[in-house]
């Protein structure tokens, strides 16, 4: 039994001006899956996610997901992340958690599993990019969400820390969370990825499997498929893609 699709993208499309940033874009992210999505810069990416959050206002399409904010139903952490120089970690995370409706006792288990606990007296201002980012993402996490959107997350990561991110990645997935990651770190992303959606000018290329992205294009790595469908023609592309979670 197929598992139950938690976003749906139907016909999204978004123009700045003159510029067309998505163009009924279509996708499903499902409960235990973690989704990929890759692009070059200007593809949309970063659009995406702030659809899924209700941050831009459509210009055609619709978008279903789970209210975002009371509750944390939305975990997310965008590029660069938001978080204000001048609070202490320790405080940003309690309002994080008074928000989120998350218990002390949970915050504290999550930020020792994060790796924070040792600079939560520190401002934010003092952080190194890598700190920073775990404490975005230890953000995302306070009020166990069920849709975990994540923007370049291995920025300021060192290789230790990837690996970490990837565990925490996998535990989401496996409690039901759908996540989605956007990365220009398509080696690491394979690592993680379930599914693979391919956003280039806007327009979804690919999304399914990676499994089935690798096989269509006879490669081994996501890096081959994604630079060898970059350069095919849109009207070269198979017929029969589907948004993922919706095999």
């Amino acid at each position: 039994m197929a598992a139950p699709a938690l976003v749906h993208l139907t016909g999204v499309g978004k123009r700045f001006g003159a510029a067309q940033a998505l163009d009924g874009v279509e996708l499903a992210l499902s409960a235990g899956r973690v989704v990929g999505l890759v692009g070059p810069n200007g593809a949309g990416k970063s659009t995406v996610l702030k659809a899924i959050l209700g941050l831009v206002q459509l210009t055609s399409g619709s978008v279903r997901a789970p209210a975002a904010g009371a509750a944390a139903k939305i975990g997310f952490v965008l590029d660069p992340p938001g978080l204000d120089p001048a609070h202490t970690v320790r405080r940003h995370l309690e309002i994080v958690r008074l928000t989120a409706g998350a218990s002390r006792d949970q915050c504290a288990r999550l930020s020792a599993r994060c790796g924070i606990t040792g600079f939560a007296a520190q401002r934010i201002r003092t952080l190194s990019t890598g700190q920073r980012q775990r404490v975005a993402i230890t953000s995302a996490l306070l009020g166990d969400p069920q849709v975990l959107l994540l923007d370049e997350p291995t920025n300021g990561l060192d290789p230790d820390a990837i690996r970490w991110l990837h565990s925490i990645i996998r535990e989401q997935a496996e409690k039901g969370a759908a996540v989605l990651v956007s990365s220009h770190a398509l080696a690491e992303l394979q690592q993680v990825a379930d599914e693979v959606i391919v956003l280039i000018g806007g327009r979804v290329r690919f999304a399914g499997p990676l499994t089935t992205l690798l096989a269509q294009r006879d490669v081994e790595t996501l890096e081959e498929a994604y630079f060898g469908l970059s350069r095919q023609p849109p009207d070269q592309q198979p017929p029969d893609q589907q948004p993922p979670g919706q095999r």
